[in-house]
């Protein structure tokens, strides 16, 4: 194939303009709000799938900001959002977790057989290309 020199500078400079939308603390709050009507806590963490692999998962928990019980205070639940939003972000996964909380089947669930989480998978490699806080999670 010979080389295009306009089309190689028109592939790079699309490229480069294409960032994705960081996701904020609030947005995830909305998010979370709008497809489950509680305000629940949420969590990354790190544990593998059905075939062994090691994988890093948003969870949506059972617990939520209505309840009298709910161990954060307003302040503390906005960092944990902002917190985990940031993380997501840095991680590429801002577009994936808008489109997977809102159609999602699943919810938190606190009952007599216990509490569950929803788990949505977040398509990222557990690598140092994961950015500067990346190696927290190879432990």
């Amino acid at each position: 194939e010979e080389a295009n020199p306009e089309r190689d500078d028109a592939v790079q400079r699309l490229n480069a303009s294409y960032r994705p939308r960081p996701l904020a603390g609030e947005e995830l709050r909305r998010l979370v709000l709008a497809r489950w009507g509680k305000l629940y806590d949420t969590r990354i963490c790190k544990r593998r799938d059905g075939l062994g692999k090691m994988r890093i998962y948003l969870q949506v928990m059972w617990k939520h900001r209505e309840q009298k019980s709910f161990p954060l205070t307003k302040e503390q639940y906005d960092e944990q959002l902002d917190a985990v939003a940031e993380l997501i972000t840095e991680w590429g996964c801002a577009d994936q977790v808008r489109s997977d909380i809102a159609n999602c089947t699943k919810s938190p669930v606190m009952d007599t057989v216990g509490a569950r989480a929803v788990m949505i998978g977040l398509d990222v490699q557990l690598n140092a290309s994961m950015g500067p806080r990346g190696s927290e999670w190879f432990l």
